[in-house]
């Protein structure tokens, strides 16, 4: 190997016959931008193939319930299948479906269950039975529900009906207190109509 002269270069030695390897350096560089810009890309396809998922699940969500001449229908599976390409993001997507699901029920069956128990406390005056067989009849309905669901609805189910049934127990107390105050009264007239007749005799 020759060497020459390296006065004006700031390397110092350089070989001759040697192609320098900057073109390779440069190719290296490029191709690792490349990959770059590729992850960057497929991540953001990624994110946005997320977001599209995540808006039809929650459109999903809330139009899985359905009505049946006014009343909210019993929902029997909370099943959702996103047809998802990366299958990481599934379980989220899912949970978004299920959370939009369970909201949408949650106001449709606080609606629902309200007008029933109220119909119910006003269709059986002074009759907690009445209300107490209605509700049992409405809780067969929730009884097929998922317990995911269940277990959210459930407060806002015993709180209708129990507000319905004390309102026909006051109204059952009023009646028997009303009719006790009449009885008394009676009694006393005759009581008071006997003590004159006994009297004048």
């Amino acid at each position: 190997m020759a060497f020459k002269p390296t006065r004006n270069q700031t390397i110092g030695v350089q070989p001759l016959g040697v192609v320098p390897s900057t073109g390779l350096r440069d190719m290296s560089n490029v191709l690792n931008k490349m990959s770059q810009n590729f992850d960057i890309m497929r991540q953001q396809d990624r994110q946005t193939l997320f977001n599209e998922a995540v808006l039809e699940a929650e459109l999903a969500g809330k139009t899985a319930v359905k009505f049946e001449d006014g009343k909210v229908k019993p929902i029997t599976s909370m099943e959702y299948n996103p047809d998802m390409f990366y299958g990481a993001d599934k379980a989220q997507v899912q949970s978004v479906f299920k959370k939009a699901l369970i909201q949408t029920y949650k106001t449709a069956f606080a609606n629902d269950v309200s007008d029933v128990a109220e119909n119910a406390a006003l269709d059986n005056p002074a009759n907690p039975d009445g209300v107490t067989a209605i509700m049992d009849e409405y809780r067969s309905n929730v009884d097929m529900l998922p317990d995911e669901l269940k277990s959210e609805i459930m407060p806002t189910f015993l709180s209708a009906f129990g507000r319905a049934e004390r309102f026909t127990r006051s109204q059952l107390l009023d009646k028997v207190r009303t009719e006790g105050i009449a009885s008394s009264q009676l009694r006393i007239n005759r009581i008071f109509n006997e003590k004159i007749n006994h009297h004048l005799v």
